[in-house]
């Protein structure tokens, strides 16, 4: 497991100290032999993309700006990591790329259990952040995430209640997962903790979906986790399973997004 671990975090680094121009050839190419794509976005998704000074946040984006014609700039980012002056900065992109979007994560919309998941920032942060972002012509995607330890349904009510608040143009939810190596790993092997199952998480999923806007695109509904470094859930289903049952279920029932509002 140790040596699995090393050369998987060896890799990564090894792709995140890539020169920025280089990731986005790369990318690009495989977008046009994967999928034939003849439109591309520019996205800067791993780590806090708004976390440095204007002044360096600048040559950074203008890097990779001016290497194709996008047609959509992502920004992902933490609440606490952003300002007014920081959204002015990605506003001036909207001229050579079009859209830009911004990403922030919210995760839950309980002060409790932010505390618990160690993010160092509070709701207040986040709505104020995501006020910036709405009130500049951005779009907004929130990333939220069901199951965490201690979660119920009075926090996961609170975590819709700030979504429809901030009323995102999207929003990517995350199933918890259960990484070797972390705190949450060690009160798993405790038995203090565990990851929801499939069931469950499409049962938290259907429960949020009802109760938000019925035009918030959902761009995702489960996250995964390379296999030698996930302790739980194992046996979890694929995203295409996972969006088939959901589908099924909500079917089934006769329910829709939205329809609780």
């Amino acid at each position: 497991m140790k040596v699995a671990l090393r050369k998987y975090i060896d890799s990564t680094l090894k792709e995140t100290l890539m020169p920025l121009e280089e990731q986005a050839r790369r990318g690009v190419e495989f977008v046009r032999r994967r999928y034939g794509a003849t439109h591309y976005a520019l996205y800067f998704q791993s780590y806090s993309n708004t976390y440095a000074p204007v002044e360096r946040l600048k040559k950074i984006y203008d890097s990779v700006v001016d290497l194709y014609p996008w047609e959509g700039l992502i920004v992902s980012t933490r609440p606490d990591c952003l300002d007014k002056e920081k959204v002015e900065l990605l506003s001036s992109y909207r001229e050579k790329t079009g859209t830009v979007c911004v990403e922030l994560g919210l995760q839950s919309g309980d002060d409790r259990i932010l505390k618990a998941m160690r993010r160092g920032h509070d709701v207040e942060s986040f709505v104020k952040a995501a006020s910036l972002v709405k009130e500049a012509g951005l779009e907004l995607c929130v990333h939220v995430l069901t199951g965490f330890p201690g979660e119920g349904r009075a926090e996961l009510e609170r975590t819709i209640a700030v979504i429809n608040k901030v009323n995102p143009q999207a929003i990517k939810i995350h199933n918890l997962n259960i990484a070797s190596g972390t705190p949450l790993f060690d009160k798993y092997l405790e038995g203090e903790v565990h990851a929801p199952c499939t069931k469950r998480h499409i049962l938290s999923t259907a429960y949020l979906l009802r109760r938000i806007q019925s035009d918030i695109v959902i761009e995702r509904l489960i996250c995964e986790t390379p296999s030698h470094r996930l302790a739980s859930p194992r046996g979890f289903a694929d995203k295409n399973n996972f969006l088939r049952s959901l589908e099924a279920f909500m079917i089934k029932n006769n329910f829709k997004q939205g329809d609780l509002i």
